[in-house]
């Protein structure tokens, strides 16, 4: 840390100095597709990705009156793929999972989930409906079929994989546009 470097960070009165660079405009939209056509992630949905997000991308050039470039050419920066599990015994699971161990990586438990965090994945294990109760219930509440959702998330565990960007440049040396994207990967 020189005196050269101190006044380039920080010229006059240790403040740090902003400019404006210029640049493409871009948006960065995170969402769950599944939350946005069902209204919840409990169960249903489709493995359509690409079709979902055509209709998404129609939705916003309608709601915002815009054009936005093609939906198809977009980065993916972060994927999660789930999938649930109807089990008679979640709490015991949980607790029979409680000594599991992932190599290099930290394993956070919970009584009712576990989180496997890495730099290029997270895996996540959870009750679907304590998650539900705690997380989304507040807002569907209203809806007709809330006591559905409440009795056919009993029981279900749901298992997520969150792809991150960076496991994409890993495995293809760059991020994905959405029509690259593949299910079976």
């Amino acid at each position: 840390q020189t005196e050269e470097w101190k006044k380039l960070f920080f010229p006059s009165e240790n403040k740090w100095i902003l400019s404006k660079v210029r640049s493409e405009p871009y948006i960065e939209v995170e969402f769950s597709l599944h939350k946005f056509f069902l209204g919840h992630n409990c169960y249903g949905g489709s493995n359509d990705l690409i079709g979902m997000l055509k209709s998404f991308e129609f939705f916003l050039n309608d709601t915002l009156n815009i054009q936005i470039p093609d939906i198809l050419e977009w980065e993916i920066l972060r994927l999660d793929y789930a999938e649930v599990f109807k089990i008679d015994f979640l709490d015991d699971f949980f607790y029979m999972m409680n000594n599991c161990n992932f190599p290099r990586r930290k394993v956070v438990k919970y009584p009712e989930s576990i989180y496997i965090p890495g730099s290029t994945t997270t895996l996540k294990f959870y009750d679907k409906l304590k998650e539900f109760k705690k997380h989304d219930s507040y807002r569907l509440k209203h809806l007709s079929f809330f006591d559905d959702l409440i009795v056919n998330t009993d029981g279900i565990l749901r298992v997520e994989v969150e792809i991150k960007k960076r496991k994409f440049e890993y495995d293809y040396g760059r991020v994905l546009k959405v029509s690259e994207y593949d299910l079976d990967y």
